[in-house]
């Protein structure tokens, strides 16, 4: 009998351990996924974290994303865009840190704004007294459909690269670029001084 209560009291412990580690891993699905992309740019990485919405045969922009309204670019809580170092984004100056991204749809113009405030709820609490920046961008139509609202970044170089917003048949193309030059002479000026801030391999691409 002793024996039996230590074999169920054993088997309700490994139960709840068993059950503890699975709720920890266990996700319910949801319709806007969360993405995190993280990305090497330049001297330093450019990462992005939002929601994908998808199309689900609904008309996209005009309907479920109005025109000439400010859009939280994404579903759920804000889109974020962190730069690790200086940037210029659509051509101005963005300081290294993290903003949230907004943008106001058109047919044939798009608003692309950086707010300093990036604790707000989709557009609830927004303050265009905090925008870093407002751009005006072209969209291009595309023939194929993206059915998840997509935000990459392509066309890398050692320091420019294009993010793409991308949903139903609208893409929308910012440059990135830094100014590196600056940033990595300082880092070889102090490698000279005898500082270790590079690998051997970072110094053989150089």
């Amino acid at each position: 009998m002793i024996m039996k209560n230590k074999m169920l009291i054993l088997f309700i412990c490994l139960f709840i351990t068993v059950g503890n580690s699975f709720a920890q891993d266990f996700k319910m699905p949801v319709l806007s996924p969360l993405a995190k992309v993280e990305q090497q740019f330049s001297t330093s990485t450019i990462k992005i974290e939002y929601s994908r919405p998808s199309k689900r045969g609904r008309t996209v922009f005009g309907d479920v994303v109005p025109y000439d309204k400010h859009w939280r670019t994404g579903a759920n809580s804000n889109t974020k865009l962190t730069f690790g170092e200086n940037v210029t984004f659509g051509g101005k100056i963005v300081p290294a840190g993290t903003y949230s991204l907004y943008t106001i749809p058109g047919v044939e113009n798009w608003v692309v704004v950086l707010n300093k405030s990036t604790e707000n709820w989709g557009n609830a609490g927004y303050n265009a007294d905090n925008d870093l920046l407002r751009i005006d961008v072209r969209p291009i139509q595309k023939k194929e459909i993206t059915e998840t609202f997509t935000i990459e970044l392509s066309k890398m170089t050692p320091n420019s690269c294009v993010m793409e917003l991308s949903w139903d048949q609208v893409l929308i193309p910012i440059k990135i670029e830094a100014d590196n030059k600056e940033r990595i002479f300082s880092y070889l000026e102090k490698e000279l001084n005898g500082e270790k801030l590079l690998t051997n391999k970072q110094l053989i691409i150089i």
